[in-house]
């Protein structure tokens, strides 16, 4: 709160952290901006499942690929998405791949199912294809950290064009952008049967319209949510302050 106090301006990341921020502080809503970080990777042209190095490193070629990619936290809970890939095992086609790192990687690699893949972080310069080689990516946000954690993640997997299955509670910032632009689906944590139904059902689903929601992710961070757009509102920002400072 002293913090707050002294500060001419406050970026706070979604409006949950906003509400989170201004619940210590009212005073401080005036000088509330929501700003979401942007994603490391630039929006080019999707890259085809055929060219992608990672697939076939990893021999995912014919696969249909859910995954997870980045830190694997408490805050991240992947408790239903194992349970479900674990009841998914008669589909030879379905790969769970989760890759990164954390506390929560136990739980992944204790796992004896067929169908999970554990693997590294991955490094910077060939992160395009490891999260081009998902056909949906996997965004996991714990019921007791709305406004707390933001889970960036998501806006790499829109940049490279993939639809987002989000595990959360009702309200967060993901579910957020999943019920304005329609790029995926939404379960909460603990319903295994929902997910296996919704993992099923994807798989039936024609490949143009996976790549519709693909694309249409990629548009909305092209737009709204990329490193140009984004940066320009933060130095408006800052601007904003610096002639305040002068005046």
């Amino acid at each position: 709160r002293r913090v707050l106090k002294r500060a001419n301006s406050v970026v706070v990341l979604d409006r949950f952290m906003r509400d989170r921020v201004v619940a210590k502080l009212p005073e401080v809503a005036s000088r509330l901006v929501v700003l979401p970080p942007w994603p490391h990777e630039e929006v080019e042209t999707p890259l085809p499942h055929a060219d992608n190095v990672f697939r076939k490193t990893h021999a995912l070629q014919n696969k249909f690929v859910v995954m997870y990619s980045g830190n694997h936290s408490p805050a991240n809970p992947l408790t239903t998405l194992i349970q479900a890939a674990e009841q998914l095992q008669d589909d030879p086609n379905l790969e769970f791949v989760f890759v990164g790192g954390g506390i929560g990687k136990r739980e992944v690699e204790a796992s004896t199912a067929s169908n999970i893949r554990s693997l590294p972080y991955q490094p910077m310069e060939t992160l395009r294809d490891s999260l081009s080689a998902a056909d949906v990516h996997v965004v996991a946000i714990g019921n007791e950290v709305v406004g707390m954690v933001h889970p960036c993640k998501v806006y790499g997997a829109m940049a490279v064009a993939r639809p987002i299955l989000l595990f959360g509670p009702p309200e967060n910032h993901v579910a957020d952008i999943l019920r304005e632009e329609g790029i995926g689906w939404h379960l909460a944590h603990g319903d295994v049967a929902g997910t296996v139904a919704t993992i099923r059902k994807m798989r039936t689903l024609p490949d143009s319209e996976l790549q519709r929601m693909g694309s249409h992710a990629q548009s909305v961070v092209a737009d709204r949510l990329g490193r140009v757009a984004l940066t320009r509102a933060l130095c408006n920002v800052l601007d904003g302050q610096s002639l305040a400072a002068k005046a």
